[in-house]
């Protein structure tokens, strides 16, 4: 795949996400899906394999209540990353933890497939999911 394909990969992830489309989701996603979260702790959540990091999406999708993911910026970065700054809307649980957020997300496409992702986020982000998670 060349830049602009990777890009267009990426963007479509994004999309299947939008809709709720899981196959169309997990089709883009290598086996050997690695899924990396870091916050501001430095301290990154891992998932590896695709089934991990599925139970991870579907479990935060659960969780966050409503939500929508918009792109603001993406870019390729040499033959195999793609970098995504998006804005994350989402109402947790309770309402005063509602929020929008900025994050970077990495992704590392390889013969068609995402690899690797890498999300960065911020601290109060992370705080707000650890608590819809526990």
């Amino acid at each position: 795949m060349t830049d602009p394909d990777n890009v267009a990969l990426v963007r479509l992830g994004f999309e299947y996400v939008r809709r709720g489309d899981v196959a169309g989701m997990l089709s883009l996603w290598d086996e050997n899906l690695d899924y990396y979260g870091f916050d501001a702790s430095g301290l990154p959540v891992e998932y590896h394999g695709r089934d991990e990091a599925l139970e991870m999406v579907t479990t935060g999708e659960k969780l966050v209540g409503d939500h929508s993911y918009d792109i603001v910026d993406i870019r390729p970065a040499g033959a195999e990353l793609v970098i995504v700054h998006a804005r994350i809307q989402f109402a947790s649980r309770s309402p005063e933890e509602s929020r929008t957020t900025d994050y970077v997300a990495v992704y590392r496409v390889r013969d068609g497939r995402v690899v690797s992702c890498c999300d960065f986020i911020d601290s109060a982000t992370q705080r707000m999911l650890d608590r819809a998670w526990s």
